[in-house]
């Protein structure tokens, strides 16, 4: 008979975990500009760019300049496999992790719950927040891949707080995959691990008080094994391609360097205050979630005090490294997306206390949920990051029109993206760049204006393309005039702001 009530007890629960999960799905594709509902997505295409390039025997770093982690960019190998011309491949391994991650976030809500209901409501409740803010005006950006790690890991300390005579066993293996999830955060974007150190270090701490000696060395073993199994391999691909000093210079130097070099304490001070207002601007539903999120952590009695201190170290740690250079971005916060668990489960025991009260039948709280998910499908499509590129049809774009000219005129054509971000026109035409700088990035960097201006001078592309935010203010480089000549401009939309489109070819 126990056997029976546990079984149907599991069917109950992956009845609402597979619910959630397509509902998280289905709201990351109305909302993610590289779903087939956007027919361009016209965010930066440089991750996808350079996996092309590895691809096709390019060496990161070294023969092509990107200044994200490989990682990243052998994730992109696939997609490009499946869909040369477009995200088609992208949307479909970020729809894996985003279901992934949607499992884990179910998972921990029924932890702090033991409610599938409640946690397939705040399961929903997180997507539409998160994938309806401005940090996702576009879903190619690395917060979207890594999601799924940080979630997985939140899991974990649930786990563990909830079960505290979990076996030193599982704890270890804990550790162990924890540490394979920092490898492959690291070696994607390494600005992420703040969340990883704080969380680390207050376990260490914890156990230092409590004498663990023997489990901490096992603990720092297994999370050593773990990070090396990703490491090592990344390390080898640059030392046998003779590019360790380039990754050493555009991946952690140029990085740490490249947004600006005045770090005094009264900077750094400003900088967090500055970004903190600016991000409320710019993602207000998902900065109030996170301060309910901090609020909950703090208050409820479902985490013990271990966990409450990890969890806030670890939040701090991740908002100081994000932003410590000042620099700002909306997509940047999408970061902090796998936190805002905690918040969501705040606001739906809130609401389940006051249905209490109002005694409400079972079967009204179905129809509830039916409505529910309706509503939230509803406000997604009202509030989808990137309403003037929804369902638009993409032969009118720059893109488009720029990538039907060059290959009518050359079999292979090659192109410049000069002084922007890769805005898709390597994707469309299905080029690989042959200029180390074939696009620009958003730090500093003279060795990177210099390839942009000497591949113009040395006409070393059949096309240029420039971009201004009017027709008004495009800025001519020098030598340009000289050996291009222009062919056409195109006026549209990227994301929300107006952008015109110049395109030059080789005389």
């Amino acid at each position: 008979m126990n056997g029976c009530k546990k079984a149907m007890k599991c069917i109950v629960k992956n009845k609402y975990i597979i619910l959630s999960s397509l509902i998280f799905g289905i709201i990351f594709t109305l909302c993610s500009t590289t779903s087939p509902l956007y027919p361009f997505c016209d965010e930066s295409h440089c991750f996808f760019t350079v996996g092309k390039a590895i691809l096709n025997g390019q060496v990161l770093y070294k023969d092509i300049l990107e200044q994200k982690g490989i990682l990243i960019y052998l994730l992109q190998i696939p997609a490009y496999l499946i869909s040369h011309k477009n995200f088609i491949g992208v949307w479909m391994i970020q729809l894996v992790l985003i279901i992934i991650s949607s499992v884990f976030i179910f998972k921990s809500v029924y932890i702090l719950t033991n409610s599938n209901k409640k946690s397939y409501i705040a399961t929903v409740l997180l997507s539409v927040v998160i994938f309806t803010s401005a940090a996702l005006a576009s879903g190619q950006i690395v917060e979207v891949y890594v999601l799924p790690l940080f979630v997985i890991t939140i899991y974990f300390l649930l786990v563990e707080n909830k079960n505290k005579q979990l076996q030193e066993r599982k704890i270890i293996i804990h550790m162990f995959i924890i540490g394979i999830i920092i490898g492959i955060v690291f070696w994607m974007k390494y600005s992420l691990c703040g969340f990883f150190i704080g969380f680390i270090a207050t376990n260490i701490i914890f156990d230092l008080k409590n004498r663990k000696f023997l489990l901490i060395i096992k603990k720092i073993i297994s999370l050593m094994i773990g990070f090396l199994i990703i490491t090592i391999p990344c390390v080898l691909y640059f030392v046998i391609n003779d590019a360790f000093l380039d990754l050493l210079n555009y991946y952690i130097i140029n990085n740490i360097s490249g947004y600006g070099t005045d770090i005094s304490l009264l900077t750094t001070l400003k900088n967090y205050i500055t970004t903190f207002i600016t991000e409320l601007k710019w993602n207000p539903s998902m900065m109030i979630l996170l301060i309910l999120s901090i609020i909950y952590i703090l208050k409820t009695k479902k985490l013990d005090k271990k966990t409450k201190i990890t969890l806030m170290v670890a939040i701090l740690m991740h908002y100081i490294i994000i932003f410590s250079h000042g620099a700002m971005f909306p997509y940047y916060f999408f970061a902090f997306s796998p936190v805002l668990v905690f918040g969501v489960t705040g606001i739906v025991e809130t609401l389940t206390i006051l249905m209490k009260k109002n005694s409400i039948s079972k079967n009204f709280i179905n129809i509830l949920l039916v409505l529910y998910t309706i509503l939230c499908l509803i406000i997604v499509i009202i509030f989808i990051p990137c309403p003037r590129q929804f369902l638009k049809n993409p032969t009118s774009l720059a893109q488009y029109k720029f990538a039907k000219y060059m290959n009518e005129k050359y079999e292979n054509p090659t192109s410049l993206d000069y002084g922007f971000l890769d805005g898709g026109f390597y994707t469309v035409a299905d080029i690989v760049p042959n200029v180390w700088a074939f696009s620009k990035l958003n730090w500093n960097n003279q060795k990177m204006n210099d390839s942009q201006n000497e591949a113009i001078k040395n006409k070393q592309t059949d096309f240029v393309i420039l971009r201004s935010l009017s027709t008004d203010d495009v800025i001519i480089p020098e030598y340009l005039e000289e050996n291009y000549r222009f062919i056409m401009k195109n006026t549209q939309y990227r994301v929300n702001d107006k952008f015109t489109y110049y395109l030059y070819e080789k005389k």
